[in-house]
């Protein structure tokens, strides 16, 4: 006759295997340790606070970029969920490393938004949504790299991306219709 082991009994197998500690999980720790990069860091003083901005000159920096109403509401929406995701940070790993994953992040998509621009400007034409595209291309490269993009999605860099447009950080295109007014 087989012996049953009760759900107690079985939860608490998985857990002790959970913790036991041989030859290849140290040596995976290890190797996580020698090939992690340094995050983009700067003065903690000037990090910004996440969730702090307005739309009006997101959407007027995107129009000019040649973005049309359906795209405008979309980069609301992904920039909405990338500040969510920056202070889901600072609530899950405590407000410094939280910032400090917020500003890393930042860092990054402001690095890609500014090479993207210089690729896809152009003096006769509206061009933000090529400059998109070329966006979303040096993100697929960032992962493929492995570099340090914690839990964001493609969806999340471009919210960051949104982000740095509304704070006057990232222009869509060489019109600047929004400081005649």
């Amino acid at each position: 006759m087989l012996q049953s082991t009760s759900p107690q009994e079985a939860e608490l197998a998985v857990r002790l295997a959970g913790k036991r500690i041989d030859k290849v999980r140290i040596l995976d720790i290890l190797n996580q340790g020698l090939n992690e990069t340094a995050l983009l860091e700067g003065n903690p003083e000037s990090w910004p606070e996440p969730g702090r901005r307005t739309s009006d000159l997101l959407l007027k920096k995107l129009d000019a970029g040649g973005f049309y109403a359906v795209s405008l509401n979309s980069a609301k929406d992904l920039r909405d969920k990338a500040d969510y995701l920056s202070i889901r940070w600072t609530k899950k790993y405590g407000r410094t490393s939280g910032l400090r994953r917020y500003d890393h992040i930042r860092s990054l998509v402001l690095s890609d938004a500014a090479k993207a621009f210089e690729v896809a400007r152009s003096e006769d034409e509206q061009f933000g949504i090529q400059m998109l595209s070329e966006l979303y291309a040096r993100f697929e490269q960032r992962r493929q790299d492995g570099s340090q993009l914690f839990d964001c999605t493609k969806d999340h860099l471009e919210g960051f991306a949104y982000i740095l447009t509304s704070e006057c950080k990232v222009d869509w295109s060489l019109d600047r219709p929004w400081e005649a007014q």
